[in-house]
């Protein structure tokens, strides 16, 4: 969405310390710069979780990279998507999972064992112990991240 892409330019224009132009910039020019930013913070998030995974050891690294994509993601989310289609999407996944909690915790249960048959067949050492409490921060982290969504008109 145009105006939190807006946001995130202006606040690379901050953190960069200005553009020298005495004019406002047009939601248009800051929207670039927004998306700019993001591929900055993507880059930095995917370089971020290579060397978590490859230098830091047990599963507390499990939920910092939950955090980190969690973020991430639904920030990506909240730039990129329609408010409508947003709203829609997480109020729906909210609302069916509010109703049907049994069913999402089978759900976070059936990701969990697809994760760790991905990592057993990627990683030959031995099982790796993976923790679904990571699922639930990355989903809780997403739905939080698609908040301003609801704020938004139109």
């Amino acid at each position: 969405m145009t105006p939190f892409r807006a946001r995130l330019g202006r606040l690379f224009e901050n953190v960069r310390g200005g553009s020298g132009d005495t004019g406002l910039a047009s939601g248009d020019k800051l929207a670039k710069k927004g998306d700019m930013f993001f591929l900055i913070i993507l880059a930095l998030v995917v370089l971020g979780s290579v060397a978590l995974v490859v230098w830091v050891p047990g599963t507390a690294v499990q939920y910092v990279l939950a955090a980190l994509w969690g973020l991430t993601v639904g920030g990506a989310l909240l730039l990129y998507l329609p408010a409508k289609l947003l709203i829609t999407v997480i109020g729906g996944l909210l609302g069916v999972g509010a109703s049907d909690l049994a069913g999402l915790a089978q759900v976070v249960e059936k990701m969990s064992t697809t994760v760790v048959a991905i990592t057993k067949t990627i990683n030959s050492t031995g099982p790796v112990q993976f923790q679904q409490q990571a699922i639930w921060l990355f989903l809780v982290l997403v739905a939080l991240c698609c908040l301003p969504a609801y704020r938004t008109e139109g």
